[in-house]
């Protein structure tokens, strides 16, 4: 099983990398464990249903972390989407909230990478 460590450190979700971010994580333990939790209900869920995993048994380490990855920038792109909201003030523009489209992208990219050994993983399991 992957951990929340392997998880942060694949993302360089810590504190002290998150200068933007007040220097704490951007992906709380809650959320990270949610992620975890969505993957392997989309898993057991997608056919062919063979074998129904949990969080101890579940055997596919980079398919677990794409997916946790995929599934915790779809969160924070809607987080984002429904924060934005860019003002000018005195002829200064913000827009501090305005990572709606970069984190789409990368629950895309992470998205792709899940799917492809998903259904990788799960043809070889139909055939063995």
């Amino acid at each position: 099983m992957i951990s929340l460590e392997e998880i942060r450190l694949f993302l360089n979700d810590m504190p002290e990398t998150n200068d933007l971010n007040g220097n704490k994580c951007e992906f709380s333990p809650e959320r990270i464990q949610n992620a975890i939790k969505l993957v392997l209900n989309d898993w057991n869920e997608t056919p062919p249903l063979t074998t129904t995993y949990t969080e101890t048994s579940f055997p596919y380490k980079n398919a677990m972390l794409y997916g946790v990855c995929y599934f915790l920038f779809v969160g924070e792109s809607a987080s984002q989407a429904r924060n934005h909201l860019p003002y000018t003030d005195g002829g200064l523009q913000v827009d501090d909230n305005n990572r709606f489209s970069p984190y789409m992208q990368l629950a895309t990219y992470f998205e792709n990478k899940y799917t492809m050994l998903k259904l990788k993983n799960k043809k070889n399991e139909n055939v063995i």
